[in-house]
């Protein structure tokens, strides 16, 4: 990858009609329900863990290094659509 497809990549994110994010599931569930116009059940949290981080700091690091890009599209996107 390259920031020519970082580029596209992050147009084409932009043309989506709507982008959740995983770790506020309920709150984007809902805010999609809304936009939808369709109603809003109640979602069981299934498959939940008690640990809040099971990575530590070099883990993290190494792991972003791998994933740049996504870590850049995920951070740059977030931060457009808040305005």
């Amino acid at each position: 990858i390259n920031d020519e497809i970082y580029n596209i990549a992050l147009k084409n994110l932009k043309n989506f009609f709507y982008v959740g994010k995983f770790e506020k599931f309920s709150e984007s569930f809902n805010e999609m329900c809304s936009a939808l116009k369709i109603e809003n059940k109640e979602r069981p949290f299934i498959n939940t863990s008690l640990h809040e981080n099971l990575l530590n700091a070099d883990d993290k690091v190494l792991i972003e290094g791998y994933n740049m890009y996504d870590v850049k599209l995920y951070n740059n996107f977030f931060e457009t659509i808040k305005d």
